[in-house]
């Protein structure tokens, strides 16, 4: 982790281990801990409503987990675009039994304060946002959409 940047005061790590009773196909994350054995029975008590100290009871998994603490990040506005979204294309959908006129947006291409009127779709990668009917979609200062009903 120093190596991507952190400084040796911002690392901190947490040991623990994966436990169940022998015979089950779940485990509990458990802190490793002088009394871990013991937090085990306590944590499948609250989790499952019992315990049974006197069954023995199975490490399956032992890990370190690190954490590195950053500083906040600052996010610069987007500047603010007079101009409307411009569409990429226009399709016909089947939306609550109806035929709908889509207008398709791409998300890569909105700016800040655009207006998306839906019916609309905006397409990315990893996602696809539908700005029903009733709706409008504003592009704020940090690229978020935001979806109204008007």
């Amino acid at each position: 982790m120093v190596s991507e940047g952190f400084g040796s005061t911002a690392i901190r790590y947490v040991d623990g281990v994966d436990m169940r009773y022998r015979g089950q196909s779940y485990e509990l994350s458990i802190p490793m801990t002088r009394g871990f054995i013991a937090q085990f029975h306590k944590a499948h008590q609250r989790r499952y409503g019992y315990s049974t100290p006197d069954k023995p009871v199975e490490i399956v998994n032992v890990r370190t987990s690190f954490f590195g603490r950053s500083a906040k990040p600052q996010f610069r506005p987007a500047p603010k675009v007079r101009s409307a979204a411009k569409p990429i294309d226009v399709a016909m959908v089947w939306m609550n039994g109806r035929r709908l006129k889509m207008v398709i947006y791409d998300r890569e291409s909105l700016c800040h304060g655009q207006v998306v009127r839906g019916p609309a779709i905006i397409g990315e990668y990893s996602s696809t946002t539908l700005v029903a009917p009733d709706f409008v979609c504003r592009v704020d200062a940090h690229l978020n959409l935001l979806l109204e009903r008007v």
